[in-house]
């Protein structure tokens, strides 16, 4: 346990590097200009209104799924999981379907001062960052999915295709072609997800498309998650 707690350790430590190498790039490509403040806004909105409902899953998801495991074993732990995803997946496109509809409401709320071209720009970015919300959620379930059978390598990874794709994004975008950040940055969310299902299939996990919301499993994570979802939500 020590070495893996060393290991991710220097896992995170070069992954802030990798981070502030990223925002350097931003900063030195484009500036305070416009441009990267609707970049920046618009990745803000998701992050905001989402995340913190993902940090909550984790916090409830994880002793959970232990539990179910210890309990009834593999299968049923498979099953919860499964209804878990699909649950927060129905969650993330009610909320994406409110966000696309009053996207400009939205934008204005948390980029006050915005207007002309930089409005305009932010909405068109947000309208795109919006749909990494599947990713995300997809992303916080299957880390603490791995987390449960002791692989915490593998989650500490995750932000180097992230910030190394946002990078490459951010050298194709200076051309001119300034939507290229955006989908960029929602490719470089999936390819965090893409990077978990091989670990995912290892654990032998098969997903089924069935939703219970009576589950008294899922009732019960719900109520754990609520009060890290208020308290970080006030944060």
């Amino acid at each position: 346990m020590k070495k893996t707690a060393f290991i991710i350790m220097i896992i995170t430590i070069f992954s802030k590097f990798l981070g502030l190498g990223r925002d350097l790039f931003l900063s030195y490509f484009f500036g305070a200009a416009g441009i990267s403040d609707a970049y920046l806004v618009s990745l803000t909105i998701p992050s905001v209104i989402f995340g913190f409902i993902s940090i909550g899953i984790v916090t409830a998801y994880i002793p959970m799924q232990s539990r179910i495991v210890s309990q009834y074993g593999e299968k049923e732990g498979t099953n919860f999981t499964n209804n878990f995803v699909n649950i927060n997946l129905v969650m993330v496109t009610v909320i994406l379907v409110a966000g696309l509809v009053f996207t400009e409401q939205i934008v204005k709320v948390f980029a006050l001062g915005f207007s002309g071209d930089t409005l305009d720009m932010t909405i068109k970015f947000t309208r795109v960052s919006l749909f990494g919300m599947y990713f995300s959620a997809l992303i916080s379930i299957f880390s603490g999915y791995l987390q449960v059978r002791n692989n915490y390598i593998v989650p500490a990874l995750i932000p180097f295709p992230l910030n190394i794709i946002i990078i490459i994004s951010i050298l194709f975008a200076y051309n001119g072609n300034y939507i290229i950040l955006v989908y960029g940055t929602l490719l470089a969310t999936a390819a965090q997800f893409l990077m978990l299902i091989p670990f995912i299939r290892k654990e032998n996990f098969k997903y089924k498309a069935f939703i219970d919301f009576k589950d008294e499993n899922i009732i019960k994570t719900f109520y754990i998650a609520l009060p890290a979802v208020i308290g970080i939500s006030v944060n």
